[in-house]
């Protein structure tokens, strides 16, 4: 009895991670999930470098002085 509790709960939790589409799908989302995070972190890195980029060119100018 044990043994066939221990297989319901498995299936019923890995049940899903045992089919091989099921499981393509999780990771092919999860990998384009994963793309979109990394493309915004780019561009939060490339905005902060432009930040800086135009915060120098004012400082440079208004040094100029």
């Amino acid at each position: 009895m044990e043994r066939k509790l221990r297989n319901m709960i498995n299936n019923l939790y890995q049940g899903p991670l045992n089919n091989k589409v099921t499981l393509e799908k999780i990771t092919a989302q999860w990998e384009k999930e994963e793309a979109e995070k990394q493309k915004i972190h780019e561009e939060v890195l490339e905005e902060e470098k432009e930040r800086e980029r135009k915060k120098k060119e004012l400082e440079d100018f208004l040094n100029s002085w």
